[in-house]
């Protein structure tokens, strides 16, 4: 067998800069080279990626500010036009390459608008080459005619269409006809890499966190919608009633970068005390010692999340959760291994009591530890030991290993 897995212009893949969709897109990257097949992968150039295999090709695609002017004129255009279509220079870079081969299937990660622009060239020249797209976020389809179009584009013309989510693939099917063809593949973890064992003995000292104290902790991008300041609010709430508290916040602006806009000045100024910990980003291969190192996990997102990959983990490290009812997050997370809160207007209140929960009662947080564990190791979806093999299943690959 010969597969395309096909990345957005973002991070690439192979995952050397970390990214949950671009960890998943590896995976299934292996597994078809573990199964004997040749891999080509179309991803966004990055001077430290590399061939790790003898049946691995990697494309690396970039482009200038002029090819991007022209093809936003080209939209403009399309869009007076009322044409429903988007031309972006990455994926046309792509459709023109990857027409030059042929192939059994090509896996377009997480881009509708890629897999268009790939589908309308490269079908002209291919026609028995199955496509899958495989969507990790909510498509936003209400109010959107070009969107409505291009996702009826893409399940008319996928082999399958893969949603993380049961919460996401409802919502898509409001406005598109994608039952027949459409299946549901949860996000999974590492278990070898996400476990209460992997830990930092020294970690606590070297973020001057002292050995009594409590820490929450948040790991994500730093962006308004993930609840971040919310957050701070409810624990600054805290901190006046106890004082061997700790925050620690993870993540950045974008995944790798410290962008410090107004969000994160508002953020900073909120949080001006040594209680609340600021790390920047962290490669994802540490994040469990992180998790490790904390009491509790907030998830204090403001937005249907389509899926809750930080709950997985959190789970898998044996950690009791605080998270908002969101989307996906409640086909992860449940009433015993985590207290569920409302993200409405008494979002900070709810935070705070919840927080407070936590603290002060030992058995309730050990219990949602041990519950939140027996649930990831139970669901064999959510292991990535499974995850290639569930996925091939979903797409009805016909490759040796799996007739």
């Amino acid at each position: 067998m010969k597969i395309a897995i096909v990345t957005r212009d973002a991070l690439p893949v192979p995952s050397i800069r970390g990214g949950a969709v671009e960890v998943l897109s590896q995976y299934i990257v292996d597994g078809f080279l573990e199964n004997g097949d040749y891999v080509d992968i179309y991803t966004v150039k990055d001077e430290d990626l590399k061939e790790y295999h003898e049946r691995l090709k990697i494309f690396q695609i970039s482009y200038g500010k002029l090819e991007f002017f022209i093809y936003r004129c080209f939209n403009y255009i399309f869009k007076l036009l009322k044409i429903y279509s988007r031309k972006l220079p990455y994926n046309m870079k792509i459709a023109k390459e990857i027409s030059k081969h042929e192939y059994d299937y090509i896996v377009v990660e997480n881009d509708i608008v890629l897999h268009e622009n790939i589908y309308r060239k490269y079908h002209k020249k291919h026609k028995n080459t199955k496509f899958i797209s495989h969507i990790h976020y909510i498509l936003q389809l209400e109010n959107d005619k070009l969107r409505q179009k291009i996702s009826q584009f893409i399940c008319d013309t996928s082999h399958k269409v893969i949603f993380v989510s049961d919460f996401i693939r409802k919502d898509a099917l409001k406005y598109i006809d994608c039952e027949k063809n459409s299946e549901i593949l949860y996000n999974c973890v590492d278990f070898e890499v996400f476990n209460k064992e992997n830990k930092d003995l020294l970690l606590r000292e070297k973020l001057g966190i002292k050995e009594d104290e409590f820490v929450y902790i948040f790991t994500g991008r730093m962006v308004e919608e993930k609840g971040i300041y919310e957050l701070v609010k409810a624990f600054n709430l805290l901190k006046q009633e106890i004082d061997n508290i700790k925050l620690v916040i993870i993540g950045s602006k974008i995944y790798g970068e410290e962008n410090k806009d107004e969000f994160y000045r508002k953020l900073k100024n909120e949080s001006a005390s040594d209680n609340v910990v600021f790390t920047g980003s962290v490669m994802a291969k540490n994040v469990a010692k992180y998790l490790n190192m904390a009491d509790v996990v907030v998830i204090p997102t403001k937005i249907e999340e389509a899926f809750g990959v930080v709950a997985l983990e959190a789970m898998a490290t044996q950690k009791p959760i605080i998270a908002t009812k969101s989307g996906g997050m409640v086909e992860v997370l449940n009433e015993d291994s985590s207290i569920i809160i409302e993200k409405d207007e008494k979002m900070i209140d709810n935070l705070y009591d919840a927080m407070k929960k936590m603290y002060f009662d030992k058995d309730f947080r050990e219990k949602c530890a041990e519950d939140a564990y027996k649930r990831v190791r139970e669901i064999e979806d959510f292991d990535k030991k499974y995850y290639f093999e569930n996925f091939v299943k979903r797409i009805n690959y016909w490759g040796e290993k799996y007739e």
